[in-house]
């Protein structure tokens, strides 16, 4: 969907949230997404999953697009939730992979 589109509805996500005094489980691999609309962000590894972190979310319950994305507990969080999903993954070594890409080339195009 369009980014107007998914601002809307994560709008009204939080806004029958708050009228029905309910709980919502949502569950997403997009870390704003997490972060605009929860209360709590549980962080899941990759599979097999276990829970890397339970975090609470430090923003107010009244959100609004623009304002809430921009305040510095959501930069953070964000940055620190993108953090956690990269523990335990190798980093790519740029010299090693290139070496690598060169010779798979030169292996399969004849001379």
């Amino acid at each position: 969907m369009d980014a107007q589109t998914r601002f809307e509805l994560e709008d009204l996500l939080l806004r029958v949230r708050r009228e029905h005094d309910t709980t919502v489980l949502v569950v997403t691999h997009d870390i704003d997404e997490s972060v605009y609309l929860g209360d709590r962000i549980l962080v899941l590894s990759g599979s097999p999953a276990r829970l890397v972190a339970d975090l609470e979310v430090p923003l107010p319950a009244e959100r609004d697009q623009v304002t809430t994305r921009t305040d510095e507990g959501f930069v953070a969080l964000r940055s620190k939730v993108a953090r956690l999903l990269n523990v335990g993954k190798p980093t790519m070594d740029v010299e090693k992979w290139a070496a690598a890409e060169r010779e798979s080339l030169s292996e399969t195009v004849p001379s």
